[in-house]
């Protein structure tokens, strides 16, 4: 509002056509939703790290496979190393120190994490340098988190039934061959 020359009370008005920022912030919030759907149905947690604060930001599903629920507040980088096995603790450590020093393209690691009911579960954590500031410094590791139980679950249950037939193969009683079909042996008994 403003007075003109003769006192009078007026009006100025800017207007801007905001059409294109609306359609741009729209077209982000699909894009958004679809790739929360995505990792959500494949079961993916989704993490960043701010290495200068130690601080982290999970998605959603991160939160999930840990068995918080979605709107749950916490210290998600205090409660990942509070939950991890501490026989595989260094082994996370050392291949995140690699890849943040720059000796590795990636951080891969195959953990144990007590979830919030208590029970371990295997996980599989992947990350990369995010950004680093001008000096080259790592200040960012950007990742993700699957779970990988059942996975580690089928490769014992079939390095247990290869030791049993293993056994069989040399306990049985008559002689026994394992042949390629190519007719080499690949497996005999005493």
């Amino acid at each position: 509002a403003w007075l003109s020359a003769e006192g009078e009370r007026r009006y100025t008005a800017l207007i801007t056509d905001v059409t294109d920022k609306r359609r741009v912030e729209q077209e982000l919030r699909r894009t958004q939703h679809r790739l929360d759907v995505a990792l959500t149905g494949a079961k993916i947690g989704v993490f960043e790290v701010d290495l200068a604060t130690n601080t982290s930001i999970v998605s959603t599903t991160w939160k999930l496979l840990f068995g918080f629920t979605p709107d749950q507040e916490f210290d998600a980088q205090a409660e990942f190393f509070a939950r991890i096995h501490p026989d595989d603790r260094p082994a996370l450590e050392e291949a995140d120190r690699q890849c943040i020093e720059g000796k590795t393209e990636r951080s891969i690691s195959e953990v144990r994490l007590r979830v919030a009911d208590g029970s371990w579960r295997w996980f599989r954590s992947e990350a990369v340098v995010g950004e680093r500031d001008t000096s080259g410094r790592a200040t960012r590791l950007i990742g993700a988190m699957t779970d990988i139980q059942e996975l580690v679950a089928s490769k014992e249950a079939l390095r247990t039934s290869e030791e049993r037939f293993r056994s069989a193969i040399e306990a049985a009683p008559v002689g026994t061959a394992l042949i390629a079909l190519d007719g080499r042996f690949l497996k005999v008994n005493n």
